[in-house]
């Protein structure tokens, strides 16, 4: 039945897709319009249906009920769903495509909070991932980093060149230095960060890592730096931030960052932040 197509109900109820059997449920016998797109118009139903490489679904982001999102996720557990292209009912709202069961998961959710009623996801989500996924080709990147700061235990060098060549502080990650317990001033800002708009990024620069334009991800964001360096370890986050500029549209951004910890000859604490992007979504296109 799944390989023809499904409804979810807002109840979370799993129904035949057949147009017969959803006039049927709906005790509505006459086929006189479209009873599909106004079950996922006006009453919340979510069509979903497996495909080859995975699993195809369509709704409404705003009549998106809890009960509809928890049936939804568990199809996506049983039958291991790892892509997943979300078409919404809204006009002139992309497709989405989404590669990894996790991020399926995180999106759903989304857009569930985004329903009336129901309670929003958090603003901003972090989970600490083990190092050992530095192993994944994916994240070849973050793993070149991580092993130049192994090599050099840690130890910034004064002709940062070695590490310039596998990408580390060439404008790709964000470095900052420790000023006492209550600063982190960037030294440089990466380009693959552009939730801020060119001028803004620039005057970053030489400013504490918590006073960027939107100060309440900027506060947020900033702890785990001084975080990684009482710890004097790796660390490796999946994190997950809305994102206000005050002068832009408000996006959506997940993506995993590696943190590593610096120290000069001279004592002085660096961090680099190196980001690989998961996902970034202007706010609006959340629903």
């Amino acid at each position: 039945m799944l390989k023809s197509g499904v409804f979810v109900s807002d109840t979370g109820q799993i129904l035949d897709a057949r147009p017969g059997e959803l006039r049927w449920h709906l005790d509505y016998p006459r086929a006189d319009f479209d009873l599909s797109a106004y079950a996922i118009r006006n009453l919340g139903f979510v069509w979903f249906k497996l495909e080859t490489n995975g699993a195809r679904l369509k709704l409404r982001a705003d009549l998106f009920t809890t009960a509809c999102f928890e049936r939804v996720v568990r199809l996506v557990f049983e039958h291991r769903i790892e892509r997943l292209v979300i078409e919404h009912e809204a006009e002139g709202e992309p497709a989405e495509v989404l590669h990894n069961i996790n991020d399926i998961i995180a999106r759903l959710d989304f857009l569930r909070g985004t329903t009336p009623g129901e309670r929003p996801r958090d603003s901003y989500i972090l989970e600490t991932l083990d190092l050992g996924r530095l192993r994944h080709g994916k994240r070849r990147r973050l793993a070149e980093t991580f092993a130049a700061w192994v090599r050099h235990r840690g130890q910034l060098p004064s002709d940062l060149e070695p590490l310039r060549r596998i990408g580390a502080f060439d404008g790709g990650h964000l470095l900052v230095n420790l000023e006492g317990k209550d600063q982190a001033i960037i030294r440089s800002w990466p380009s693959n960060i552009v939730c801020y708009s060119a001028s803004e990024s620039a005057q970053l620069i030489g400013r504490d890592l918590s006073d960027q334009p939107d100060s309440t991800f900027g506060h947020w964001a900033a702890k785990p730096y001084y975080e990684v360096v009482r710890s004097a370890a790796a660390r490796l986050d999946l994190i997950e931030a809305v994102i206000r500029p005050p002068n832009g549209p408000s996006l959506v951004s997940r993506y995993e960052r590696l943190l590593l910890p610096w120290r000069t000859s001279a004592g002085d604490f660096w961090v680099s932040g190196t980001s690989l992007n998961r996902s970034r979504r202007a706010l609006r296109s959340a629903r």
